[in-house]
């Protein structure tokens, strides 16, 4: 019994200490990414909490248990703050991954490349490859299509397949593998020629594309084979360099016109992209036929089978054929009643990286434990990136996400190019440089980007395209704002057009500061859309600045006219006069000499007549008559004057108390004397 309370204490222990550490990270992660407001709710809620409890815990600790409790909260609230201060600058690291090593049969996302050949012919594309080198070899061919869809190995198949048949001494063709991406055309088949051909740069550096690929072939003496992979990335990414592409289509037409250049040409699509390559046919009119239009299928089920069996063999895995057969039939046939060969490098790939030997095999007890089948590669993303290391903090796979993302052009949903450290670093201004090189170490130990060497520099990109669908979806989960951007611009805008683009539907300033934070995140749609939205945003935004113009204007036209009322003489006799029509309205008989003394002073006579016969105070009519009748000294009109000291007599004869009478007549006389008036004095 004994043991068994020490175990239940230990095990509460344990799990106090776990909940504490990750309440002590949520707090130094808010505090990390800046996030006040929860701070000070979180803070809010901590300080409610305790007053609501003060009452109970004095109850039933008694008043003096309850002061060494609240000593022992003092105590725990310090060594609580020490903890966050200590978990806020020892930010977490990404968690640490074994690199996986080149596996000759799994691979994953990436690319099987030449040294893969012969292990790559095991994997059902032994029949494939010789139809193809059937095909490029004959004489009649001079340009052609490899297409197939994302996932089936198009890339694998060019570089463990075809190219090591063709970068052979004996072998009587020369094959040069190019990958586009974002770059020009023409100087990335530039660049790959020279490089393969060993041509000498200095000689080739002035020239065109078409000399380069003219010297290659004097060179090798033999017909070039030239292996355009990605090619749909020439027209995506079209737009950036669009007098370059103009070039790179001359370029071509030169080359097919002449009958006597030994060059050829295998052109690589995305069969959902495949009518990218209309425009080649269009610009340089060759046919398409069965002898120059290769489609590289998925695996049967069989297939699939035997592969995965080959996989198992030369990775020493356990393996059970005849459950996998049935798994494959029943989970992994798409829609087509075929298997993507992405699939099972990614059920390989999980398979294989499982730490326990007992899941670490093809069998039927491993799978189940593994999951479901559907959704591969969201699963595979997900564990990778969220579930994997599930201590790393929302900030850390909000940044993995972020970096992933510059990798996809997400209006077309291909791969958005190859980039290099430094590119990257520019692009993701936000995050530290070191923060990029280690997301991107992590990244490539994953697989999930792959590096290209270019030139002196090396470059990154996404694995696989078949990876963009999986990551579109898991951002949506990490960057719930960049999805809230995204759904908020799709809505607005519908609801724009739908009501004739009427401003009142237009975005609000947050509105628009949520979209304007997430616009690298944004998802465009096809070219219509994106102008309807880019419209839509400026507008918003030529909105949002004229109000606030004219606000500003409005804000403009109030500090101008404070500053006028306070800092320049005529603005501070309008506040007096103002002040004193106040005050005239006052019942007051003191506030109403003042306002008759103000408007005698400022050469308001008869104003200043008209309050004194409404004073009744003595004292207050008095002291007002004193300082009108000094007031008419200075009239320019003595005979005014003199009549308005005669007024002014006459209202002092109305005071009763004679003190204040003598006060008046004596200031009477005296400006009377000034005025030469002797008779009047």
């Amino acid at each position: 019994m004994a043991d068994i309370k020490i175990n239940e204490i230990i095990e509460t222990l344990i799990s106090t200490m776990e909940s504490l550490f990750s309440f002590v990270q949520k707090v130094a992660e808010l505090i990390r990414e800046k996030k006040w407001v929860e701070l000070i709710c979180l803070i809010l809620a901590i300080i409610i909490s305790i007053w609501v409890s003060r009452e109970a815990i004095n109850k039933f600790l008694g008043e003096s248990a309850s002061q060494w409790f609240i000593w022992v909260c003092i105590a725990g609230g310090i060594l609580f703050t020490i903890a966050v201060v200590v978990a806020v600058f020892q930010k977490p690291k990404l968690p640490k991954v074994t690199p996986l090593g080149e596996l000759t049969a799994i691979k994953g996302l990436r690319v099987f490349a030449q040294k893969d050949a012969e292990i790559f012919r095991k994997l059902e594309r032994n029949k494939d490859i010789d139809q193809c080198l059937s095909m490029l070899k004959d004489k009649e061919f001079r340009i052609g299509i490899l297409w197939g869809e994302s996932g089936c190995g198009k890339s694998s198949f060019i570089q463990a397949g075809l190219m090591p048949e063709l970068t052979q001494e004996e072998s009587n063709h020369r094959g040069i593998y190019v990958k586009f991406s974002d770059k020009p055309a023409t100087e990335i088949i530039k660049q790959d020629v020279i490089k393969a051909l060993n041509l000498n740069h200095q000689e080739t550096e002035g020239l065109d594309l078409i000399d380069v690929l003219r010297e290659g072939v004097n060179v090798i003496e033999k017909p070039l084979i030239l292996f355009f992979d990605q090619f749909e990335q020439v027209f995506v990414h079209r737009h950036q360099w669009e007098a370059g592409y103009q070039q790179f289509i001359k370029t071509l037409q030169q080359w097919y016109e002449d009958d006597q250049f030994n060059l050829k040409v295998l052109m690589s699509f995305r069969s959902d992209l495949f009518y990218f390559q209309h425009d080649i046919q269009q610009k340089l009119d060759y046919p398409l036929s069965s002898y120059n239009n290769f489609k590289l299928e998925k695996f049967s089920s069989e297939q699939a089978t035997n592969i995965l069996e080959v996989i198992a063999k030369t990775e020493t895995i356990e393996f059970d054929k005849e459950y996998i057969k049935q798994l494959a039939e029943r989970e992994l046939l798409g829609k087509d009643n075929l298997i993507s060969p992405v699939d099972l490098q990614i059920l390989s790939l999980v398979i294989n990286t499982q730490k326990s030997q007992k899941q670490r095999a093809f069998k039927k007890s491993s799978l189940q434990a593994l999951g479901e089948v559907e959704g591969l590669l969201y699963q595979y993303l997900e564990d990778v990136i969220t579930l994997r290391e599930k201590s790393t903090p929302t900030s850390e796979k909000e940044r993995l996400m972020k970096v992933l993302l510059e990798f996809v052009d997400s209006n077309s949903l291909t791969r958005a190019g190859a980039f290099t450290l430094t590119e990257l670093q520019a692009k993701l201004k936000e995050m530290k440089p070191e923060a990029v090189t280690e997301t991107i170490q992590w990244l490539e130990l994953e697989r999930l980007i792959t590096p290209i060497q270019q030139e002196e520099e090396t470059a990154y990109e996404l694995a696989h395209e078949r990876m963009i669908p999986a990551v579109m979806k898991l951002s949506n989960r990490i960057l719930p704002k960049a999805y809230r951007a995204n759904e908020l611009l799709n809505k607005k805008v519908r609801i724009w057009f739908d009501n004739d683009c009427t401003s009142r539907y237009l975005l609000g300033w947050r509105e628009l500061w949520l979209i304007e934070a997430h616009k690298q995140y944004l998802i465009w749609g096809n070219q219509q859309q994106q102008k309807q939205k880019q419209t839509f945003i400026k507008r918003s935004k030529q909105r949002l600045y004229r109000n606030a113009g004219i606000l500003g204007g409005i804000g403009l036209l109030a500090i101008s006219g404070w500053g006028w009322l306070n800092y320049t003489t005529a603005g501070q006799l309008w506040q007096i006069r103002r002040d004193l029509m106040t005050w005239s309205r006052k019942v007051s008989d003191e506030y109403q000499s003042q306002a008759a003394i103000a408007f005698a002073k400022d050469g308001e006579i008869k104003r200043s007549y008209q309050l004194l016969t409404q004073i009744d105070s003595s004292d207050d009519k008095a002291e007002a008559l004193s300082a009108i009748a000094e007031a008419y000294i200075q009239l320019k009109d003595s005979n005014q004057a003199v009549t308005l000291l005669k007024q002014a007599l006459t209202t002092a004869d109305t005071i009763d108390d004679s003190n204040y009478k003598v006060w008046a007549l004596i200031a009477i006389a005296q400006a009377s004397s000034q005025l030469k008036d002797s008779n009047q004095a």
